[in-house]
């Protein structure tokens, strides 16, 4: 799971041409590796939407819940099979108020809220179906946000999806529907001398667990940090996915969490996400309206206000699984983005 709202940068006018962004997100998109161990790999979307009914109210409880016919939008006790056109048009009608999934919601709230409700599928070990190539890899979902005019700084956010989170300590925490985040900042200048580089990446913001932080290109000096340095294959920099939770690490190893809890990471399976990327928006002001505004490539999925599947085994009751990205604030609303500014002088020597 991440924290959608942890890093800053000031939208502004375009700047740049729209296809040279295209162009550099395609040449500096990471190259994410999974654990030799992992048994939960990545996905698309449909592979959830084609294994989940939809659910509105309350998780765990046989009051308040209902399933909802994508054909009918009727409750039903027989759901068919979800699509991305159907996700964002569900609406139900509950003593006298109608509760839409592409309307804003209440997180806090399980109660009022769409969910999806995954089958056994997302929860089997798909290593050994894993793509191979030249067949595509699982989508990257991305889009790009204009940075200060004077600066040429850009974000290129780029969007992980995992069907499944497994168990991490003692069985704690295993969920359908999990969403990991990469984003570059990079910085551009068309203008730039001969001997100077036009676009270079300056450092990547990983999402791990409900927080995330900065790892730093090799142009700066992060001596006195406890950021390190990225590493790269050729341009891509390199994201570690740990084992079952999927947080993201710029490092091979034990990473520590929340005081006790550990992540591992290592080189197993290489994910090439540039050879499958999927642009989702192009970039908007502050007052972006994910209702009004026009989504790319058919990616419908992106106006779903719910959460994208449950806790499948509970030690407590934690309510369902993640919320979706548009409602967490990230896409939706670029100017919340300030609790994490970026640790170095953003403009290269």
């Amino acid at each position: 799971i991440l924290n959608y709202n942890a890093f800053g940068s000031k939208v502004d006018d375009i700047t740049t041409d729209p296809k040279v962004l295209d162009e550099i997100a395609q040449r500096f998109a990471p190259v994410v590796y999974l654990h030799p161990s992992e048994p939960y790999y990545p996905s698309d979307v449909e592979f959830l939407l084609e294994n989940s009914i939809m659910a509105f109210g309350k998780e765990n409880s046989d009051d308040g819940v209902y399933y909802i016919d994508p054909g009918s939008g009727k409750n039903t006790s027989a759901p068919s099979q979800l699509s991305q056109s159907s996700l964002q048009n569900f609406a139900i009608n509950i003593s006298g108020t109608t509760y839409r999934s592409n309307s804003p919601t209440h997180p806090g709230d399980d109660d009022t809220i769409f969910r999806l409700v995954g089958n056994e599928t997302i929860q089997e070990d798909r290593s050994k179906t894993w793509y191979i190539p030249p067949n595509k890899p699982p989508p990257a979902y991305y889009r790009i946000h204009t940075g200060q005019a004077d600066k040429k700084i850009y974000d290129i956010e780029y969007w992980l999806f995992y069907p499944y989170n497994g168990p991490t300590f003692h069985g704690l925490t295993p969920h359908e529907g999990d969403w990991e985040q990469a984003t570059l900042r990079v910085y551009v200048d068309e203008n730039a001398k001969a001997d100077e580089p036009k676009s270079q990446v300056l450092g990547v913001w990983m999402s791990t667990h409900s927080d995330g932080g900065w790892w730093a290109s090799s142009i700066y000096q992060s001596s006195g940090s406890n950021i390190g340095p990225l590493d790269f294959e050729e341009e891509h920099p390199i994201v570690y996915s740990a084992i079952n939770s999927h947080a993201n690490y710029g490092t091979i190893g034990t990473h520590k969490y929340s005081g006790f809890l550990e992540d591992h990471t290592d080189k197993g399976q290489r994910w090439p996400i540039a050879d499958n990327l999927i642009k989702i928006l192009e970039d908007t002001d502050r007052q972006f309206d994910v209702e009004k505004t026009e989504v790319l490539n058919n990616q419908l999925w992106v106006k779903f206000r719910g959460k994208w599947g449950r806790y499948v085994n509970y030690v407590v009751d934690i309510g369902s699984g993640p919320i979706t990205p548009i409602e967490a604030g990230n896409i939706n609303d670029p100017a919340q983005w300030k609790s994490q500014k970026f640790p170095f002088n953003p403009i290269p020597k």
